[in-house]
């Protein structure tokens, strides 16, 4: 018996040496494993407080940027500045036609010189008997001021670029496709304007279409069938026949103080005050001659040209369309963010001309490329 419990104490002692043993080395395992977890803590924590960081920085950067667009695409939108907008033209639109036209909406000079829409408007007003000039347009600039007191908004104006385009349009002297103005120190409004001449006066048969993404415009022109030359239709040729010794669009700034320049990679900058418009040309061409682009510098007006023809008088048919390929980027800006800018490209498909523009994204909902297309002369069977 003596034996068997000497023989259990000692059993019952090693087992417990061995349990103490198990546990002395898993506290020392445990410890050892806890400092390799503590000296890896700081470098994982770094790592972690590098990347929340970066994040927040750019998220940070997302919202400024979103707040800037926000704030001007919120500021355009407002009635007061639509109406600041619109009211130089109607006001040049409506003089002119008086002075051209005469008073009375009746008559054959006053449907010569104004639009279609204008005379349907005018029509409309006239069978309830106020068929007076001057309502329509004050009219318009009733509708607006409605407009302004019912979503009460306030009176103050900023001084900020305004630019404007038009998905569609032609190039009659009375359409501006393509137009902007902002005050500088020495104007208080300098006008930016996208023309096309024929022998130096605006052409009607050549169109433009366009997509604009806030600050930057994607623009491509091309011929129109059955239009006139300066007029849409008094002018029009019964055979679609033009003659001319010069043909150029022209990209202008009027005021004072306005400067051109070439500036790296084939792109152009007309500016004023604080801001500019830079220029990005496609590699174009009309009536298989590549344009030729420069700088027109005058005192008050200065322009960057691509000339499309100069030379001899010669004759274009535009009874069919003309086969040619021309666009150019615009993008509105301080000059201190004068960042360098790509050339649009302009790709030739079976009866169209695709432009495209890959420029950085003005916000996220974007696409970071400017796409349209245009109608075009070449294989289209005419």
């Amino acid at each position: 018996m003596s034996a068997k419990r000497s023989f259990s104490q000692r059993a019952g002692n090693s087992s417990r040496s061995h349990s103490t043993t198990c546990q002395y080395e898993n506290q020392t395992n445990s410890q050892v494993h806890s400092e390799s977890r503590d000296s890896k803590a700081p470098d994982v924590s770094n790592a972690i407080q590098k990347v929340l960081l970066s994040k927040t920085q750019a998220r940070r950067q997302r919202r400024l940027a979103g707040l800037q667009e926000t704030k001007y695409q919120t500021e355009t939108q407002r009635p007061l500045v639509c109406l600041v907008f619109v009211l130089p033209m109607l006001l040049f639109y409506e003089i002119g036609s008086i002075i051209l036209g005469g008073h009375s909406a009746n008559s054959t000079a006053a449907s010569s010189v104004r639009s279609g829409i204008d005379q349907w408007f005018q029509q409309i007003l006239q069978q309830f008997g106020i068929g007076q000039l001057v309502l329509l347009p004050l009219l318009t600039v009733g509708v607006i001021l409605a407009w302004h007191h019912r979503v009460k908004d306030h009176w103050k104006i900023r001084p900020m670029v305004l630019l404007g385009s038009v998905s569609r349009s032609s190039f009659w002297t009375q359409r501006k496709p393509i137009i902007a103005y902002w005050k500088t120190d020495d104007d208080p409004a300098v006008v930016f304007r996208v023309r096309f001449l024929h022998d130096g006066k605006d052409f009607s048969s050549m169109g433009l279409r366009s997509t604009q993404d806030h600050h930057r415009v994607l623009c491509a022109i091309h011929s129109l069938q059955r239009r006139g030359d300066w007029h849409r239709t008094l002018d029009r040729p019964a055979d679609g026949i033009f003659y001319a010794h010069d043909l150029r669009v022209r990209l202008e700034l009027t005021g004072k103080g306005v400067s051109a320049q070439k500036t790296d990679g084939g792109t152009f900058s007309l500016r004023a005050g604080e801001h500019e418009i830079a220029i990005c040309p496609a590699d174009s061409e009309f009536a298989d001659q590549k344009l030729e682009w420069k700088i027109d510098d005058d005192d008050r007006v200065v322009a960057v040209e691509g000339i499309c023809y100069a030379g001899e008088p010669k004759r274009f048919n535009f009874s069919q369309l003309i086969e040619m390929k021309l666009g150019f980027g615009l993008e509105l800006r301080q000059l201190k963010d004068g960042a360098k800018l790509p050339l649009p490209t302009l790709q030739s498909r079976p009866g169209k001309v695709i432009a495209r523009w890959d420029v950085a994204p003005t916000s996220e909902a974007k696409k970071d490329k400017l796409t349209i297309a245009v109608p075009n002369g070449a294989h289209n069977g005419q």
